[in-house]
């Protein structure tokens, strides 16, 4: 089949994001919906404002008490692919952090001390990762907002130097299994959170008979599409067509005639964006398509839109971030806009990663604020260990970062006239907490930092 000039290891990189548990998953005046029908609030922002570069914060003498701090300031590192096989890949990662280290720093930075960002790009490349994490290790105090789908070349020296590295998502188990790794969108090989097949299970009982899932040929989303069917298995699914396709597949067509013969009902896709509107398209050509097509998170963005066309309109997505759409209910989302916009001028449209990055950060301030004014790399751990229950101001459900389990609670999303439209919870900046659990799958081995 004719297919796209860039190489198999580039494509590697769209869709190893696909391991993430960001498909389902907060606070000023967030509203969490319990169960499919009880309201619970979120936390605070999670922001430390330091009131200005003093070399003293309530009587405390500021000084360079571990690597990457001095006494007026501290040097974050943050690595994401944005040069090589796929250029750009990672960069609203990286616009993420740069908004939330603006952000802090226009309000008196971390215990009074200056950030100072420095940016390192993995660009597909192991060594390169590898090269990142030993400068991080030498020169930064901590990570913020790692984005990258070599992440495992530097899990190890990571957790042997012990710098605390809040990520966005982990995308091997490698990296998920460090004790110094922490994530705005935990995720672990073999869990999986089950509320959006309990809320499809309960909306359109007749397609739970005639599933379908594909995922292409390649480690990491054959392990993310076996976790999300074996979790789909667990409240009942049951799938009459799976396939594996090339890594770089162009002409869907014969897939799509595979499921229609076989009446399949329900598809997921778990893996990246550009495919999914290929397949969408291949559907709209044949004129038919499943009750209900389920996508992964990373379509959350306008340039899916542009790509699938009116292809895309009756999709279904799950998230667990607030909606773009409804910041004029969520402070914490204006918030992230607007300095994503002072930050980054001209940046592209925002996605899950931006507001991953930016949780990351958020994260990481709480447990700097719980460290106390001269944090050692072994406190700030110690104090992300002890955070159960995070959600950024309002931007997500609620995490649990120390533990490094996924969110539960989701909302679902569908793309009505060419735009994101919000489905269940009906009532604006709200999430279902309750319904859904984290499955964990005794077919898939746990995480190991040794692989």
């Amino acid at each position: 089949m004719r297919q796209h000039q860039l190489p198999t290891f580039a494509l590697v990189a769209a869709f190893a994001l696909a391991i993430c548990s960001c498909g389902m998953r907060g606070g000023s005046s967030q509203t969490i919906i319990s169960g499919l029908g009880g309201v619970n609030t979120g936390s605070s922002f999670g922001s430390l404002g330091g009131g200005g570069q003093t070399s003293e914060i309530s009587g405390t003498k500021l000084i360079a008490s571990a690597p990457g701090i001095t006494p007026t300031t501290i040097n974050i590192g943050t690595i994401q692919d944005i040069s090589g096989p796929v250029p750009g890949l990672f960069q609203t990662s990286l616009d993420g952090v740069r908004a939330w280290v603006a952000y802090e720093n226009a309000h008196g930075g971390i215990d009074g001390r200056k950030l100072v960002l420095d940016a390192y790009d993995a660009g597909l490349n192991p060594t390169k990762y590898s090269q990142a994490m030993q400068q991080a290790c030498t020169s930064d105090f901590a990570l913020v907002g790692v984005m990258s789908t070599v992440d495992n070349a530097g899990a190890i020296q990571g957790q042997q130097c012990g710098i605390p590295d809040v990520a966005d998502n982990p995308t091997t188990p490698q990296a998920a299994a460090g004790t110094n790794v922490f994530a705005a969108d935990p995720s672990m090989p073999n869990e999986y959170p089950n509320g959006w097949f309990k809320w499809v299970k309960q909306n359109f009982p007749s397609v739970v008979s005639h599933a379908a899932i594909m995922w292409p040929d390649i480690s990491t989303t054959q392990l993310t599409g076996e976790r999300l069917m074996y979790t789909a298995q667990s409240v009942g699914f049951k799938f009459v067509y799976k396939d594996a396709t090339p890594p770089i597949e162009a002409d869907f067509l014969p897939y799509v005639e595979s499921m229609k013969s076989q009446g399949v009902q329900y598809f997921a896709w778990q893996a990246d964006y550009q495919s999914m509107a290929r397949i969408l398209q291949a559907m709209q050509q044949l004129n038919w398509r499943p009750k209900v097509i389920d996508t992964t998170a990373t379509a959350y963005n306008q340039e899916f839109l542009n790509t699938a066309g009116s292809a895309a309109n009756g999709i279904y997505l799950t998230l667990n971030i607030a909606l773009f759409s409804e910041a004029k209910y969520n402070p914490a989302m204006q918030t992230f806009l607007s300095w994503l916009n002072k930050a980054v001028p001209g940046h592209p449209p925002p996605d899950i990663f931006d507001v991953y990055s930016w949780v990351a950060g958020m994260l990481f301030a709480q447990a700097m604020q719980q460290a106390g004014p001269n944090p050692t790399r072994a406190q700030v751990i110690s104090a992300l260990d002890s955070i159960h229950s995070f959600t950024a101001g309002g931007l997500i459900g609620s995490i649990d970062p120390g533990n490094r389990k996924a969110s539960p609670c989701f909302e679902v999303v569908t793309v009505k006239n060419d735009k994101f439209v919000r489905v269940y919870p009906t009532a604006p900046n709200t999430f279902d907490c309750t319904t859904g659990t984290l499955y964990t799958d005794p077919q898939i081995p746990p995480a190991s930092i040794s692989g």
